[in-house]
């Protein structure tokens, strides 16, 4: 909390002063929702969605790995556990 007044500090120092300032906020909550896998084989068959269909879904979904790169140095790959791939 401390770092965003400061923040908020400073950005309104250099309003003050004329200078132009842009912030960029963003939100990455949305981008780690964690629905339950259930939900997301058994509710599309409800509406009608053929099984074959949501059996390929489910392999997409238990299949999906991560990278993450830092500085041009990469993790190694590792299961996604929980969200939903995006992108």
């Amino acid at each position: 909390m401390l770092d965003s007044i400061n923040f908020s500090g400073e950005m309104t120092g250099l309003v003050d002063e004329g200078r132009a300032v842009v912030v960029v906020y963003l939100d990455f909550m949305k981008a780690f929702d964690t629905p339950s896998p259930k939900i997301l084989i058994e509710e599309p068959m409800k509406y009608g969605l053929d099984e074959q269909t949501v059996r390929w879904i489910e392999k997409w979904l238990n299949g999906c790995v991560k990278i993450v790169v830092i500085s041009g140095t990469k993790s190694s790959c590792r299961p996604i556990t929980s969200g939903i791939p995006q992108g």
